[in-house]
Formats: C-alpha cells, sequence, structure tokens
C-alpha cells in the first residue's frame, strides 16, 4: 500500500483514534412514529471517505488491498458495520464461508445490540443508515444457509422480519 494510501486520500492524517468509548458504538434514534434508525458510531462518519474508497478497490478487483483497508479501518472503530459486511462479502466470494459468517454475523449482532429492549417499531431497510444491518442479515443468511444452519438462518429472518416484514433479503 502506498505511503499515500496509509496517510489518507487527500494527503492528510488519518482520522485521531477515539477513546475506548468515545463514539464506537451503534446506538438507535427514533425516526418518526415507531420507526428507527441506527446512529453509527462518529468514527464510522470519519472514515466515510475511506470506505468509498475500499468499494472502488472492489470494482476493480483489489480485494487483497481492500480487505488490508477494511482490516486497518477496523482497528480503531469495530462497530463499522458497512467494514465488516464488505470483508463478509471478500470472505464469501473466496469461498471463505465460516469467515463470511463471521463477519456478517458480527455486523447483524452490533445491529441487534443497539435494538435490545426497544419497543417493536420500524427499521425501514431503504434507509441509508440501516442498510449495513440488512446487508449484514442477507449475507449471514446466504452462509448459514450454505453451512447448513438451518435453525439460525430461520431466527435471522425471523429478527429481521421483525424490523422490517418488507425486507427481501434475497434482493440485498
Amino acid at each position: 500500500m502506498s505511503d499515500r494510501k496509509r496517510e489518507g486520500a487527500k494527503g492528510g492524517r488519518r482520522p485521531k483514534a477515539l477513546g475506548r468509548r468515545a463514539g464506537r458504538t451503534v446506538s438507535l434514534r427514533t425516526v418518526g412514529d415507531c420507526s428507527y434508525e441506527f446512529r453509527h458510531p462518529r468514527c464510522v462518519q470519519e472514515r466515510e471517505d475511506d470506505i468509498q474508497e475500499v468499494r472502488e478497490m472492489l470494482a476493480h478487483e483489489e480485494f487483497e488491498l481492500a480487505e488490508d483497508e477494511l482490516r486497518w479501518l477496523l482497528q480503531d472503530c469495530p462497530d463499522f458495520m458497512a467494514a465488516h459486511v464488505l470483508l463478509g462479502r471478500i470472505a464469501e466470494e473466496e469461498h471463505r464461508l465460516d469467515l463470511a459468517r463471521a463477519h456478517y454475523g458480527y455486523a447483524f449482532e452490533i445491529g441487534c445490540k443497539a435494538l435490545a429492549g426497544r419497543a417493536p417499531g420500524r427499521l425501514d431497510h431503504r434507509r441509508p443508515a440501516n442498510r449495513p444491518w440488512f446487508e449484514a442479515a442477507a449475507g449471514l443468511l446466504r452462509c448459514l444457509v450454505a453451512l447448513g444452519e438451518h435453525d439460525k438462518a430461520s431466527d435471522v429472518l425471523n429478527t429481521v422480519a421483525q424490523w422490517d416484514p418488507t425486507v427481501r433479503l434475497n434482493e440485498l
């Protein structure tokens, strides 16, 4: 990876590492009558340009470089759901289903923790902030089915349906 890449896309410094707790966990906010949206940690917001660069790397099939960048991004921002989803996709493409299941599952659990204890409501899959959780669920479901873990796959489907019964995971 080039020095410029390590320093950041704009040639500046990378965002400072945040404290262990400050702005590092996913939470939920109300966005209407019984509707919710994930509020991603500040570290995710600060790394939006980096995740776009990773998507470009993947579009150019630079999988190893993208994987290295994603792992680097997760060092200081472990609740970066979109980064876990992209790592899951890379692993799934390479037929490393156990690893893909782990990344998708971790991102899915991050969202489930934020949802825990909330009154049932709607978590619209079309909202950009909610998209990584639904993409994680779709990837996790594919892996669980491929690995023959049908009971766990059913649990994922039931959890997702509880929050957005209109989503079609096979379309994500």
